[in-house]
């Protein structure tokens, strides 16, 4: 078993093209456990369900 921690939040550009994660401080984040044998496409999944969010309405890339 591997805990991998989550943090939901927003990735803002400011005019001078300096980038910095805003933390979403309503969701904030989760440790979730997965096995070695997880795909990346059930860690999606299971993110999205702790986060009460539709998996098929996100788009994030590793």
């Amino acid at each position: 078993m591997v805990l991998i921690y989550v943090k939901s939040g927003e990735w803002m550009c400011s005019r001078g093209d300096d980038w910095s994660f805003v933390v979403d401080k309503e969701r904030r984040g989760r440790m979730v456990t997965l096995a070695t044998t997880t795909t990346l496409k059930q860690l999606k999944i299971m993110v999205c369900e702790d986060y009460a969010v539709d998996h098929n309405a996100i788009n994030f890339f590793f």
